[in-house]
């Protein structure tokens, strides 16, 4: 359950990253936005960082957005005060009243997703290699992975690239992160033709590209909320 809370304008900084969809979209339709100002009191100026976000963008409509600050994710309404199409498509919406706060903590780990195809470096090796894998109980803070083969040892640094899909919308996510544990997987299901790994990775998340941790969290808190009903 979210809880009530006043605004935390003083936490909001120029070049903070958030999701925003016409209050009568989907989860799906979220796009990104960036914060480039604000007028205390009266509005934020952001900017829409996707092609194709000008359908239904227009003065008066209101929006829901999402805010991402640490552990939390704060919900909010706004309505559009002006639009600035040229040279970049500026919007202007109201100073939310009020959010709704979620911890992200309390939130179950997305349990299994399908195969996925992986392009994995181990930056201790230098080794890069593609496969077709499953990630599996996804966080915040890292995720299982089963793939045909080991990536490397506990402890390596590797960095991984993948593609993750949501009601219809996908998250294309690069990220670093550091294997915990290996593990084979030789009674399991998987192992019937090949020699499956399980690996424990931590995610890097502090130094995450804003728009990767983004599309993770973003698609973390649609499979939570499909999750609880």
């Amino acid at each position: 359950m979210g809880k009530e809370t006043k605004p935390i304008l003083e936490n909001i900084a120029i070049g903070d990253r958030l999701e925003l969809k016409l209050a009568t979209g989907t989860g799906a339709d979220y796009f990104q936005a960036l914060i480039l100002g604000m007028i205390p009191s009266e509005c934020l100026l952001v900017s829409l960082t996707e092609a194709g976000q000008s359908t239904g963008i227009k003065k008066g409509a209101i929006l829901d957005g999402r805010l991402f600050q640490g552990d939390d994710i704060l919900n909010f309404s706004s309505g559009i005060v002006h639009v600035s199409k040229r040279p970049h498509q500026i919007v202007s919406i109201q100073i939310p009243q009020s959010f709704t706060q979620t911890d992200m903590r309390v939130w179950p780990r997305v349990p299994t997703l399908e195969y996925l195809n992986l392009a994995v470096k181990n930056e201790t090796t230098g080794a890069l290699k593609l496969y077709k894998g499953k990630m599996s109980n996804i966080s915040l803070s890292g995720a299982g992975l089963d793939i045909p083969a080991s990536m490397g040892k506990p402890g390596d640094r590797i960095s991984i690239r993948f593609r993750l899909g949501s009601d219809g919308e996908e998250y294309d996510i690069s990220m670093n992160a550091v294997i915990r544990q290996i593990r084979p997987r030789s009674h399991n299901k998987l192992a019937l033709r090949k020699s499956w790994f399980f690996h424990g990775v931590e995610f890097d998340l502090p130094h995450m590209k804003g728009e990767d941790k983004l599309n993770l969290q973003g698609f973390i808190y649609e499979q939570s909320k499909t999750l609880r009903h």
